[in-house]
């Protein structure tokens, strides 16, 4: 009986420990089953995007995106609340590497993705994210030019 009493007391804290975590990356508590989306949509003027989607388990490999083309994944954060996915982006004139996606950047996902979809779009002049709470398009990086 005691150890019956003894795995209940550990399967309860574990439980509240992942809705813990959980919550730090949910922001407005813990959400069973939320399912995020990162899209990238190429918005350069006549040239195809290159990008190589990756995480810390996971890589997801490289697309050619034409312009106007886009692409999406979704994925669940993991029980200990450190999703993380970047992308190495490139084009003849320039390339970015950075996080497209941090679970632990709470402020981030929900002004920008709307605890939804983080929504990139590369063009000319920088990299852009879309800005759930504005409606509007606000440039987050530079291109480092090759």
């Amino acid at each position: 009986m005691a150890a019956s009493r003894k795995n209940i007391i550990v399967t309860l804290f574990a439980l509240l420990l992942g809705s813990a975590v959980i919550q730090t990356c949910e922001g407005l508590g813990p959400i069973p089953h939320r399912k995020y989306y990162v899209r990238v949509e190429n918005g350069l003027k006549g040239r195809p995007l290159h990008a190589h989607r990756k995480s810390r388990d996971d890589d997801l490999g490289e697309r050619v995106l034409q312009p106007g083309d886009q692409f999406e994944w979704g994925f669940h954060i993991n029980l200990i609340g450190t999703t993380l996915f970047f992308c190495n982006m490139w084009y003849d004139l320039g390339q970015k590497s950075f996080e497209v996606f941090n679970c632990l950047q709470d402020k981030f996902i929900y002004e920008f993705c709307g605890y939804k979809r983080c929504h990139w779009k590369p063009m000319d002049d920088g990299i852009y994210v879309f800005h759930a709470k504005t409606g509007g398009w606000d440039k987050k990086y530079s291109w480092d030019k090759k």
